[in-house]
């Protein structure tokens, strides 16, 4: 199949149109249901028909632009076909068949990546979540001052070594934030706060497409709490973020 070139408005369109579907994908949920709307507190506004193709090629009119303004329809056809996934993902949903929903709404996903440029389905942001300190919660801490230092720099050592591995076992598709780095803007302002590293690190969570767990603590099991209600998948082992994440490398 040629690819087309997309305009920066379609890319978009497409781009959030994939978010939904794979969150359809995995769930077996219905498109209002996403936890990306405003209304269910995401940060995308309702858009004609929960589809944001729909909203691009036809914001108040019908269908009659669908297959020229479409960058999906100008590919595949109408998505309400007979035949085409999207058409049986909606047959599936009032036959109440979850494993078939997502298994269509996946079908539906690689259609979508597969209209996006070389590179640009590819890219995911993956927060890097683990424990700085080696020490169980609640335990009281009788560790000397030097013996804290090193647990904590093993620690992050640790954390930058699965960021490593992340970055270089997904080709470089899933690019990984690591919140420990953030000490090397300490050293250069030398007098920043915890609450301003704790801002930090919740600014960049709250952007990031997945969370990647390398060990657990208090903090990061808060992270975790507010990933899910952000609704951003949480993956506790390298092998099941790679996996979500395995038809990034390309779609035949």
């Amino acid at each position: 199949m040629k690819k087309e070139k997309l305009t920066k408005t379609e890319i978009k369109a497409v781009e959030n149109s994939l978010e939904l579907w794979e969150w359809l994908s995995d769930t077996g949920g219905d498109k209002w249901e996403w936890s990306g709307w405003q209304i269910n507190g995401g940060s995308y506004p309702r858009v004609r028909d929960s589809c944001f193709l729909c909203q691009m090629v036809r914001p108040n009119s019908g269908f009659d632009n669908c297959d020229t303004l479409c960058p999906y329809a100008r590919v595949f056809g109408h998505c309400c076909n007979v035949g085409s996934p999207y058409k049986n993902w909606e047959i599936s949903k009032e036959k109440r068949d979850l494993t078939k929903q997502k298994f269509y709404a996946g079908q539906f996903c690689k259609q979508l990546k597969s209209l996006l440029p070389i590179g640009k389905s590819l890219v995911k942001r993956v927060y890097i979540a683990g424990a700085l300190s080696t020490l169980p919660p609640f335990e009281v801490d009788n560790r000397s001052p030097s013996k804290v230092v090193t647990d904590y720099i093993a620690n992050c050592a640790k954390m930058a070594g699965e960021a490593t591995e992340v970055l270089r076992m997904s080709d470089g598709n899933l690019i990984p934030y690591v919140p420990m780095l953030d000490f090397l803007l300490g050293f250069w302002d030398g007098a920043l706060t915890e609450e301003q590293y704790r801002t930090m690190s919740a600014g960049f969570l709250e952007v990031c497409d997945a969370v990647y767990v390398t060990s657990m603590s208090q903090g990061v099991q808060a992270k975790i709490e507010k990933a899910k209600e952000l609704g951003i998948p949480v993956f506790m082992t390298i092998q099941d973020l790679l996996g979500h994440y395995e038809t990034f490398k390309g779609v035949s």
